[in-house]
């Protein structure tokens, strides 16, 4: 998995610039600065016993609207939430809290794991989409004749890592292998020479895939 650990890397240091930003009105993910920080954070405390805060976990929300929420979870299993808006660099992170608070956190991190504050956190994928996907019906909207795509197979593994293989109606194969993250129902898929943006619905064990903006629509079953 080596060349992975590189396109990692050349991807975090591509779009990571080294200004604070912030978009409040910006929605479409593909444009957010630090892609790989969106998501779903979880620190699990193996000793909340010897916690002198006694906390049981931690749930950090970070979105694409540069809004967050952090949810505390306490041995008793209360819940502390905080919530408001946050800044983001290649190398620190700023939480302004909706009380007026404002604390700032080094970190350092990767597609699907996050230090900071001395913690390490791991992003989580929602657990229906993980698996191997291939598809029952594919409508091309741009693509015709020999290059008009006819199957897809799609591996989305809980580590945020994918593979996606396409084949024309003539038998040429294309495959991406990378990384990828998520907000609501969109998908950005990143490999070494380029990415796909794709809006996805799921019902049972059926996915509807919307790949750039309709330029192929497909309904992919999931592979026992």
């Amino acid at each position: 998995m080596k060349w992975l650990r590189c396109v990692i890397l050349s991807l975090w240091v591509m779009v990571t610039p080294f200004s604070w930003a912030h978009q409040d009105g910006q929605h479409d993910i593909t444009y957010f600065d630090h892609p790989f920080l969106l998501g779903d954070w979880y620190f699990i405390n193996p000793h909340p016993e010897d916690t002198p805060e006694g906390y049981r976990s931690i749930h950090v929300q970070l979105r694409s609207d540069y809004r967050f929420q952090i949810d505390v979870k306490k041995q008793d299993h209360s819940v502390q939430h905080w919530q408001g808006h946050f800044s983001a660099n290649d190398e620190a992170l700023q939480f302004q809290f909706t009380n007026g608070e404002k604390h700032n956190y080094a970190y350092q991190g990767s597609h699907n794991t996050l230090y900071m504050n001395g913690l390490y956190f791991y992003k989580a994928l929602p657990r229906e989409l993980a698996g191997q996907w291939k598809s029952d019906d594919v409508k091309n909207l741009e693509a015709r004749g020999k290059h008009a795509v006819d199957h897809i197979e799609l591996l989305i593994k809980p580590d945020f890592v994918f593979l996606f293989r396409s084949v024309t109606s003539q038998g040429d194969e294309t495959v991406h292998q990378g990384v990828f993250y998520i907000e609501q129902n969109h998908f950005v898929f990143m490999y070494e020479h380029g990415q796909h943006d794709a809006k996805y619905s799921l019902h049972n064990d059926t996915m509807t895939l919307d790949m750039e903006n309709g330029s192929l629509l497909t309904t992919l079953s999931r592979a026992p």
